[in-house]
């Protein structure tokens, strides 16, 4: 009898598991979890928790993003941000998260933060990238802790994040991942300061408080001034960014970097490998960030001790819309500036620069910047004397075409 018993309680708790769990059919292998690389590549939905939704809309509220992606309840150890071709979904565990809740909410507030910063970012969460993806992901939970009341010093969201786990964190140089988070706190900071006070930003004092570092044209790059009139059906800045977005993405150039001018930005896209065409390599030769567990350098130190067959030749765009002349520097842009160059810049465009109306003296310029990397050297330099006209780069690029 007691075994009769047994198999009737066996055989309800299968069902109710059954009916509680469902099978969905997404492939998890583009994911971030953020305290382990492991993963089951079998998933089940769960359901969910009324206070981890409750958490994401407060994020979501705080920030201002549009919700571009499902929260659901799954088998995973903790949380993740995964995009499959069904579209981008924000998984957490039950256990993991009910643990928290009433021992460390603030720090499933800044995990969840990071999770949704990558949706918000539009990330292909496919390694790739993954320095640069989590740097991110990282600026913008910066960003959203700021925003949100239970939050009151930078220095408690550091600490909460130095004790953390974070699956990650080898590929940070010391201090980096500190840094970053920093970035996106401030930046915050300084929107919120530079929208009460029209005068804010005119003191030069405020000018690191600016929503994004200062844009100054560097080195000897071609200049390409393209019609404003071309942009018919943009009305604010925004609107030429999300139409360049689009069209770059399209394109392949996936990272891009942001800077501030006035009443207007600077884009720059990531250093491209071309060939003595013009033409883009295939593949991850054309570009990929290459993490470095000792420091947080990227593609130029990776190229510095990269064995050639051949001359290599690079470029990168800065695509710059403002209604006033930006200052210059004189002399070459070397690897090591370009480098910080690239990182130094926003992640995307807030919306205190993006909700600015376009005017009649607004302008807009595509910025060519090209590098030759010798065989005796392996030394990225500029090249001031062209290697190609801006028509080539246009039309390899898919730039002319898509902006005709």
């Amino acid at each position: 009898m007691k075994n009769y018993e047994f198999c009737l309680i066996a055989v309800f708790l299968l069902c109710s598991y059954a009916l509680l769990a469902q099978t969905p059919s997404i492939d998890p292998s583009k994911r971030c979890l953020y305290t382990q690389a492991e993963f089951s590549d079998q998933i089940y939905f769960f359901g969910n928790d009324p206070r981890v939704e409750q958490i994401v809309d407060e994020i979501i509220r705080a920030t201002g993003i549009a919700k571009n992606f499902k929260v659901a309840a799954a088998n995973i150890p903790s949380v993740a941000a995964v995009k499959d071709r069904s579209g981008n979904y924000l998984l957490y565990s039950l256990s993991y998260t009910r643990q928290l809740l009433p021992s460390n909410p603030d720090l499933l507030y800044t995990i969840l933060a990071h999770e949704i910063g990558h949706f918000a970012r539009e990330h292909k969460l496919d390694g790739k990238f993954r320095v640069t993806e989590e740097s991110s992901a990282d600026e913008f939970m910066g960003r959203a802790l700021f925003q949100l009341r239970n939050f009151g010093s930078l220095y408690k969201v550091l600490q909460i994040n130095r004790r953390a786990p974070f699956a990650y964190n080898y590929l940070y140089q010391n201090g980096m991942r500190d840094k970053i988070i920093s970035n996106g706190w401030n930046t915050s900071d300084g929107i919120v300061k530079s929208n009460g006070n029209l005068g804010y930003l005119d003191n030069e004092n405020n000018v690191e408080k600016l929503p994004l570092p200062l844009f100054t044209v560097k080195g000897c790059p071609r200049v390409h001034p393209f019609p404003i009139q071309g942009f018919t059906n943009c009305k604010t800045i925004k609107d030429i960014d999300q139409l360049l977005v689009r069209m770059l993405n399209t394109l392949g150039y996936e990272q891009k970097s942001y800077y501030y001018a006035p009443n207007g930005f600077a884009m720059l896209t990531s250093l491209e490998q071309i060939d003595r065409s013009g033409k883009p390599l295939l593949g991850v030769e054309r570009w990929q960030d290459y993490p470095s567990v000792t420091g947080f350098d990227g593609i130029f130190d990776y190229l510095s001790s990269l064995v050639l067959p051949k001359k290599g030749y690079f470029r990168l765009f800065v695509f710059l819309v403002s209604d006033q002349n930006v200052d210059s520097q004189n002399g070459k842009l070397n690897a090591g500036d370009a480098k910080a160059w690239l990182r130094e810049g926003g992640f995307w465009l807030p919306a205190s620069i993006g909700d600015k109306l376009l005017t009649d003296n607004h302008r807009f310029s595509i910025l060519i910047y090209e590098f030759e990397a010798p065989e005796t050297t392996k030394k990225m330099k500029e090249c001031c004397e062209s290697l190609f006209t801006i028509k080539d780069h246009l039309n390899t690029s898919g730039i002319g075409n898509a902006l005709k």
